[in-house]
């Protein structure tokens, strides 16, 4: 089994997201060069469930979660250091019961690494237009 790139995932999934979706990559008006850009695109896509499964539904499904997962431990416990996340936080049994305890993690690595996954994307997207 390979190693699922977070990073990459969300990056690209942000890309699509911007090039797709949004009409940042427009002349006048916002832009992928404005200076607050970056705060703008993390409030709309922190609910995009194609980029932090963080929305109504779930991105994919609890045995695929649990895939990205198994080669990403280290960025799991960098994800529930950064979040709090703990007993008081959520009821584990819950969440496993429900079946959801891959895709709430898998969610939570999304969301503790979207804002560099942001950056990381508009630099690529600048770099592609000055090609």
């Amino acid at each position: 089994m390979e190693k699922y790139d977070y990073r990459r995932a969300i990056t690209d999934a942000i890309k699509d997201w911007i090039i797709n979706d949004t009409d940042l990559m427009e002349e006048g008006g916002s832009s992928i060069y404005d200076d607050d850009i970056t705060d703008w695109i993390y409030d709309e896509v922190w609910d995009e469930d194609l980029i932090t499964g963080n929305g109504i539904y779930y991105h994919d499904t609890e045995d695929k979660c649990s895939e990205y997962i198994c080669h990403n431990f280290d960025l799991l416990y960098e994800a529930v250091r950064e979040f709090c996340i703990n007993d008081d936080t959520i009821s584990l049994i819950e969440h496993y019961e429900n079946k959801s305890l891959a895709r709430y993690f898998d969610t939570t690595i999304r969301c503790y690494l979207l804002g560099e996954c942001i950056e990381k994307a508009l630099e690529e997207l600048k770099n592609e237009q000055n090609v």
